[in-house]
């Protein structure tokens, strides 16, 4: 919860002493975002950062140097037996308890929008022939620097969630230098406090129903609508973590 609280105050300061300050450098912009979020990981997984670093890294070298169908074929594999395999030796018995090893949900996040800029690469170009915008509105047309990709896959307002915003609509924030608080203050706050009161059902939800109640003796011994029932509710509250975190 503190992260997400955090990530709101790294927007106001992005627009109030960033921008409010006159900065228009494109690196320093890129630069605050890319900073911001790994700290932000940091907060919430310790060291365990490097893993999504790794990933990182490897994908930027794959759609660097490789072509882009192999490319796209080695960032949907390679993550997916890395996540395995880090979850199963961080955890006990491969049982991941949010506090030893690697964060899957951090993890994934970060290969969710890797894999989303690789797609758009590959509905944008070959090394062959001629842009083709399959779509325009996603399509990559150049391929993004080091630091303009690690930026866009750390952006600290999408890095504990998914990629909610395509790279094209992030190159768009960067290059304006308009500040946007005024406008958009009210909405954030709204959605800030809805957030928060779907956090509250979580909370209150898991302390009733939580998941590991799905495993226990109790819920085997029951009756098949009484299971259907419980998996239900156990789903519906899970559910509220995540609209608290998308808002």
């Amino acid at each position: 919860m503190v992260c997400l609280v955090v990530s709101y105050v790294i927007s106001v300061v992005y627009n109030t002493a960033v921008l409010g300050a006159g900065v228009t450098a494109k690196s320093v912009k890129l630069l605050y975002h890319l900073v911001s979020g790994v700290a932000l990981v940091y907060a919430y997984c310790g060291h365990h950062v490097i893993h999504s670093m790794a990933m990182c890294l490897l994908c930027y070298a794959t759609i660097r140097w490789c072509p882009i169908r192999a490319a796209l074929v080695v960032n949907m594999t390679v993550p997916l037996v890395y996540l395995l395999v880090v979850s199963h030796t961080g955890g006990s018995g491969g049982q991941y308890d949010g506090s030893v090893g690697v964060s899957p949900r951090r993890l994934n996040t970060v290969c969710l929008a890797k894999l989303d800029m690789v797609a758009n690469l590959r509905r944008s170009y070959t090394r062959d022939t001629d842009p083709v915008l399959i779509n325009a509105d996603t399509a990559v047309l150049r391929m993004p620097t080091l630091l303009e990709f690690l930026s866009h896959c750390y952006f600290p307002s999408t890095i504990l969630v998914g990629p909610l915003i395509s790279y094209r609509k992030y190159q768009s924030y960067i290059e304006s230098n308009e500040n946007r608080l005024s406008d958009c203050w009210q909405l954030a706050a709204g959605r800030l406090s809805l957030g928060l009161l779907y956090l509250g059902f979580y909370v209150l939800g898991t302390h009733y129903w939580p998941q590991e109640y799905l495993l226990s003796d109790h819920f085997m011994a029951s009756s098949f609508w009484w299971k259907v029932t419980a998996i239900a509710v156990v789903c519906k509250v899970g559910m509220t973590k995540y609209l608290a975190t998308w808002l």
